[in-house]
């Protein structure tokens, strides 16, 4: 994680992950390439 990322809200980084999501439902991915990419936001938040 960097340094902008730890310094962030609880509430600031559940819009991130939210939006980030949105995205993702967007993308042609499988169930498994979802959830890898979901999985690597929350480590990278760290939420």
């Amino acid at each position: 994680m960097n340094k902008e990322m730890s310094s962030l809200s609880y509430q600031e980084k559940l819009k991130i992950y939210e939006e980030a999501k949105k995205r993702l439902q967007k993308l042609p991915l499988t169930p498994k390439q979802y959830e890898q990419r979901i999985k690597f936001i929350i480590e990278e938040l760290s939420i």
